[in-house]
């Protein structure tokens, strides 16, 4: 995993995200496509899209085990 692929874990689910037409979801603050290593010392969790994502792996992992189960 690059460290584009990597800080973009991040920001998808922060609430400082913002998008720009030429360089996709950037940071808000900076203005940029961010570039940390570890954490983002700024990130703020978007607790809808976090229960989002989670919703949505909670329905893949229903219709996996369905169609095990159908097998």
């Amino acid at each position: 995993m690059n460290n584009r692929e990597y800080t973009l874990t991040f920001c998808t689910e922060c609430l400082n995200r913002k998008f720009n037409i030429n360089k996709g979801i950037i940071c808000s603050l900076m203005n940029n496509i961010p570039n940390f290593k570890g954490s983002c010392p700024d990130y703020k969790e978007d607790h809808e899209v976090v229960a989002r994502n989670l919703s949505v792996i909670d329905d893949l992992n229903g219709l996996h085990q369905k169609i095990n189960l159908e097998e």
